[in-house]
């Protein structure tokens, strides 16, 4: 019996052995897995609002009508009662307007100090909001809209009047946000974009808000044409650059990178809008 089992032990450690000489071990190897960042979605700029763009404070372009422009007027302490502005068509069955535009103020709740606040806009078609124009009321720099919302599709720079300006186009949804900056226009005076960076010399002046479902309501034209006297669309890989470390390239430098760049009216047409339903 001792002899079957020493017989056994051996024959093992020999397998054993013999095994061993033609395995290869190797260390484990360890997969690391990059947790998926999900991509920024579109928020709103205004505090206390209750939807997303191209919804504002409930009110959405192409759906909404002025009886929803009248009761957000009367829910809103800070938002002076809508007036219509000369010109426009109103139903003289309820008083409220068709076509043309409604103005309003933003009153006490307004923050900046750059400048008072204007007439911010309603416009109407075929009795509806076809787009809203609304000042920015306090202030919110480029670098902060660029940690809020995604990537614009189509960025502008120019000017018009005394005004230097970026305009940041969105197409799904379709938006539009302009930037203005510090005593704009005077190329031959310090201004703040002489000193500053670029994300924190621009800060947003308005936003308008367009209908994502019908081009007749508002032609794709008023969401993409060129404003200004010498507008120039901005390269994805200049406006990365721009907004490396939260902007802090110096504006004036980064605006000189555009000076060999064509304007806009040489450029191809940008993409028109869908009709398609959101």
């Amino acid at each position: 019996m001792f002899r079957i089992k020493a017989t056994m032990t051996l024959l093992v450690c020999s397998l054993v052995i013999a095994l061993s000489k033609n395995l290869t071990i190797t260390a484990p190897v360890v997969v690391q897995v990059s947790p998926t960042v999900p991509p920024r979605s579109i928020r709103s700029l205004f505090v206390d609002d209750i939807c997303v763009p191209p919804c504002w404070f409930g009110l959405i372009p192409g759906e909404s009508t002025a009886g929803d422009v009248i009761a957000l007027s009367r829910s809103l302490d800070s938002m002076s009662p809508p007036q219509i502005f000369p010109g426009g068509t109103i139903d003289a069955a309820t008083g409220y307007l068709v076509e043309g535009q409604y103005t309003f103020h933003w009153g006490d709740f307004w923050e900046r100090e750059d400048r008072p606040p204007s007439s911010s806009r309603v416009y109407m078609s075929n009795g509806r909001v076809s787009s809203i124009l609304v000042d920015m009321n306090r202030y919110i720099t480029l670098s902060q809209v660029a940690e809020i919302i995604p990537p614009p599709d189509h960025i502008y720079y120019g000017a018009v009047g005394y005004s230097t300006y970026l305009k940041l186009i969105y197409l799904d949804p379709p938006f539009r946000i302009s930037l203005l900056t510090s005593m704009p226009g005077l190329r031959y005076r310090p201004t703040i974009c002489d000193e500053a960076g670029i994300g924190q010399a621009f800060w947003v002046d308005s936003i308008q808000y367009f209908s994502p479902i019908a081009k007749s309501e508002t032609p794709p034209s008023d969401l993409v044409a060129p404003t200004g006297y010498y507008d120039q669309e901005v390269p994805d890989e200049i406006w990365d650059e721009w907004l490396a470390d939260n902007g802090a390239i110096n504006c004036r430098e980064a605006l000189n990178q555009l000076r060999d760049l064509p304007y806009l009216p040489t450029l191809t047409p940008l993409p028109a809008l869908t009709t398609d339903a959101h």
